[in-house]
């Protein structure tokens, strides 16, 4: 959202501001993402009821954020600066 922010500030479009955004921010939040996956799933293999609960839990949230971030919150951009959009592909045809 941040980086979704500045973007928009600069040019004043929201689809290139997603766009943008995901260029600069998406490869870091994939990688993070992946990396806490793999190291609470590590803690799958506990012995520990309640260790390997937590895991199952903690991997499916963070997959969980990361679809919401790659899929439903630029949608939800687009849907509510939609606006911005027409007004931006106004003024490129004309």
């Amino acid at each position: 959202m941040t980086r979704f922010r500045t973007e928009f500030r600069g040019c004043g479009n929201a689809y290139l501001a997603v766009k943008h955004s995901f260029d600069a921010v998406g490869k870091a939040l994939v990688i993070t993402t992946v990396v806490f996956v793999f190291c609470f799933g590590t803690c799958i293999t506990s012995t520990i009821p309640m260790t390997r609960n937590f895991a199952y839990i903690a991997c499916i949230g963070f997959a969980a954020a990361l679809a919401g971030d790659l899929l439903i919150l630029p949608a939800l951009l687009l849907v509510f600066f939609r606006g911005q959009i027409e007004e931006h592909q106004l003024t490129i045809t004309e």
